[in-house]
This record gives C-alpha cells, sequence and structure tokens, in this order.
C-alpha cells in the first residue's frame, strides 16, 4: 500500500481498502488474499451499504461515488 487511508469489510467478510496515493480501492478475502482493484483518484474514506450491497467512497475533492 502507499498510504492506505480507509478500511471497511463487506457482507461476505472482503477486506477493502483506499490507497490514498495509489489512487485505488483494493479488495481482499477474508484470509488476506489480494481479489482485485478499481482506480479512484485519491479515496480518502470507504463504506458499504449492507441494504444495496454498494460501495461507497469519498474522493480527495470530496465527491462521493456509488459503486
Amino acid at each position: 500500500f502507499y498510504y492506505p487511508w480507509g478500511v471497511c469489510v463487506d457482507s461476505n467478510d472482503n477486506i477493502l481498502v483506499c490507497n490514498y496515493f495509489g489512487a485505488r480501492i483494493q479488495i481482499f478475502e477474508p484470509n488476506g488474499k489480494y481479489m482485485t482493484k478499481f482506480y479512484i483518484d485519491k479515496p480518502s474514506s470507504i463504506a458499504i451499504d449492507f441494504k444495496t450491497q454498494n460501495v461507497i467512497v469519498c474522493d480527495s475533492n470530496n465527491k462521493v461515488l456509488i459503486f
């Protein structure tokens, strides 16, 4: 990681990490095994809406992004 900032866990216990200066969200299985990533400019916080399973990310420009 290059400056990890925010972390959350989804309903499958996968771990989502904001990599601020790496400009991406990285996703890991519960055992820590890398799964995937997607790019976002300087993500600063992250949450999961358990009702909809949406990933909600705030970036350094105070934009809220919903996936």
